[in-house]
């Protein structure tokens, strides 16, 4: 079971060892390592109840999805050949199914459980069902590593800079001032709406992902 403290690349090269050494399986990931926050209003003393010191030690998660996607791709992309099972942040039914588009044989519940009790099984399986007939899979090999023949090196990428542009769906916005409020200057309020200077706008899409009413989608720029 790697630690996420192995990081990226060096996932693939322990991945290489473990292979090579005749392991069947490879779990990622075990508990990222952090501490506890400083509680900022007694001294910086830790925030744990009933402590008086602290410590490093693994946490869990939400926050653990994405080092569990990572190492999940990145041992699918560069060390294939040895199963993987995927665990760490999982804590939506969907999430399942993402991990094994990344690769995974099998992802298993250890923060989904923590964080919404051992209901989110049967919830899990219900999904996975319905969603498998809903595409048409017969079995989970039939989705499993998907995802990994979309993955391209940096160079490789079509990053479509200077085509895209913002478009604000007026009818969702509710002019709560998110996007206009931030690092970008293609956003402007007027009449309680935000709006988008197409010529200044990238496309780099961060309005539509902080957006709480998703009235933000990017679309190809009109020559």
């Amino acid at each position: 079971k790697l630690t996420a403290e192995t990081g990226f690349p060096r996932l693939v090269a322990t991945a290489k060892i473990i292979k090579e050494a005749g392991a069947k399986w490879i779990t990622a990931i075990n508990d990222p390592v952090t501490v506890c926050p400083p509680d900022i209003y007694n001294k910086g003393k830790p925030s744990w109840p009933f402590l008086d010191s602290n410590a490093f030690c693994g946490t869990i998660g939400p926050w653990d999805r994405f080092l569990c996607y990572r190492d999940l791709a990145g041992i699918s992309k560069f060390v294939p050949g040895i199963d993987l099972a995927g665990v760490g942040g999982l804590v939506a039914p969907k999430n399942h199914v993402e991990a094994m588009m990344l690769g995974a044989g099998i992802a298993q519940h250890s923060s989904g459980i923590f964080w919404f009790g051992f209901k989110i099984l049967e919830s899990t399986v219900k999904f996975l069902r319905s969603y498998m007939n809903q595409l048409g899979y017969s079995r989970t090999d039939d989705f499993k590593g998907m995802a990994i023949k979309h993955f391209k090196t940096v160079d490789q990428m079509d990053w479509r800079i200077g085509q895209l542009v913002a478009k604000i769906d007026e009818e969702k916005c509710t002019g709560c001032g998110f996007c206009t409020n931030n690092l970008c200057h293609a956003l402007y309020m007027s009449g309680n709406k935000a709006h988008v200077i197409e010529d200044e706008c990238v496309g780099c899409g961060l309005c539509r992902e902080i957006c709480p009413e998703s009235s933000v989608e990017l679309v190809e720029k009109i020559p």
